[in-house]
């Protein structure tokens, strides 16, 4: 169980302190997909400096699930904007390089990501 939860703790703490540190917030990486109105009305409920609030983002983009998408304004198109591993700045893309840096950081196999095993 530890193996399995461990690495997407270790990645949203990062996480979280890196948006602290820089100053981003739920609007940061909601905003280019999303209309000012709306941004303002779903990052109310969300602190992305918050370990626990940025942890239901980050297991949509790690597990695959639709949390955000089926209790947020969010759309599909909206969703797939912002979790865009490609688009600098997005929260896929940021994601990514915490991801990155965490197993430089710990010396993980898979210069991506993280296993259980590689952290613990």
């Amino acid at each position: 169980m530890l193996a399995t939860y461990l690495p997407v703790q270790v990645a949203t703490r990062n996480f979280a302190y890196y948006n602290k540190a820089n100053g981003l917030s739920c609007s940061d990486y909601v905003s280019p997909a999303v209309s000012t109105a709306n941004t303002a009305i779903l990052c109310q409920s969300w602190d992305f400096t918050s370990v626990n609030s940025l942890l239901v983002w980050v297991n949509d983009a790690w597990y695959g699930t639709t949390y955000i998408v089926e209790h947020t304004l969010l759309n599909s198109t909206e969703f797939d904007i912002i979790y865009d591993p490609a688009t600098e700045g997005s929260f896929g893309w940021t994601l990514a390089q915490i991801n990155q840096n965490v197993s430089l950081h710990y010396g993980c196999t898979n210069v991506s990501n993280c296993t259980g095993s590689d952290i613990a």
